[in-house]
């Protein structure tokens, strides 16, 4: 259950926007979660890639709330894929977790 009380059984979406400088990214990411009703928060994005990895960390953009994420991802499939895990700080169950995760290269 997220902070605001929305079940985390529901599928969460992520949109990112991110640009790559050498080994250096940044951007922004807006995820929607909850159900039945839809939440959605902002992040600053900061991360590094190198040796077929990438490693991000997401700041929310809110002040008044606590939320730590962080992902480290392996290149797949000439980047058109990535797999690895996204670890989170679970603040209601005063827990971090861990789960695995895939990423989709959706073009424009």
């Amino acid at each position: 259950e997220t902070a605001r009380g929305y079940p985390l059984t529901f599928p969460t979406d992520y949109t990112f926007e991110i640009k790559q400088f050498a080994g250096k990214i940044s951007g922004v990411a807006t995820a929607e979660f909850g159900h039945p009703e839809r939440e959605s928060v902002t992040y600053n994005i900061n991360g590094t890639i190198k040796d077929n990895f990438v490693c991000l960390t997401l700041l929310l953009n809110e002040t008044n709330r606590i939320s730590h994420c962080h992902f480290l991802l392996q290149i797949i499939d000439s980047a058109e894929r990535m797999e690895g895990y996204m670890t989170f700080y679970a603040l209601k169950a005063n827990e971090i977790n861990a789960m695995e995760i895939e990423w989709k290269y959706v073009g424009k």
